[in-house]
């Protein structure tokens, strides 16, 4: 686990270098370390597809649904 930050802490600047403000790069870093966990459950093509449809489809709702609140457990 300490190699994985280590190398997304080294490695990361210098792929995100492209972008211009601390908000790009952090969205970035966040986006690699995401990606690199998914890739670590081996999933199969089908798999990636579906979790991919998923991103997708909590990120942009459809037209006139409002997107659903987390509840907090009491």
């Amino acid at each position: 686990m300490f190699r994985f930050i280590l190398a997304a802490l080294v490695l990361v600047p210098f792929a995100a270098s492209a972008q211009k403000t601390e908000e790009e790069k952090n969205l970035y870093a966040l986006g690699y370390i995401l990606a690199q966990r998914i890739h670590q459950l081996e999933l199969s093509k089908a798999q990636q597809k579906s979790v991919d449809q998923g991103s997708s489809a909590s990120s942009s709702p459809e037209p006139g649904r409002r997107p659903r609140r987390r509840t907090r457990s009491r």
